[in-house]
């Protein structure tokens, strides 16, 4: 009997060449496998996760582009008495500065 391979073995670095490879592999699976010494289900598995990790990739836009339109919102020390909201679209919301934060942060939730 074949001793297993402990669990953590694989990387996505180490697996991604072996699955690149597997694309453009003539032979069967099996053979394949073989050659890789891997179970075809954990090629399978690593086949699945690597084009997750991918699409992921492809979905989302880096950090660095992501920019928050979000200001921080302070009171400041002035004759006023309230908040006043300017959103990107023009519109003002003025609410007193007793108005509690969990309301606020209702009002300004934005669904994607």
């Amino acid at each position: 009997m074949k001793p297993s391979k402990r669990k953590g073995t694989y990387t996505i670095a180490k697996m991604r060449p072996i699955v690149a490879a597997y694309a453009n592999y003539t032979g069967t699976k099996k053979a394949y496998c073989a050659q890789h010494d891997l179970n075809p289900h954990t090629l399978d598995y690593w086949r699945k996760r690597i084009a997750a990790v991918d699409a992921a990739a492809v979905d989302k836009p880096p950090k660095s582009s992501k920019q928050s339109s979000f200001i921080e919102l302070a009171p400041f020390a002035s004759s006023t008495s309230c908040y006043t909201l300017h959103f990107p679209d023009g519109k003002r919301l003025e609410l007193p500065l007793q108005t509690p934060i969990d309301f606020l942060a209702q009002l300004i939730q934005i669904s994607n």
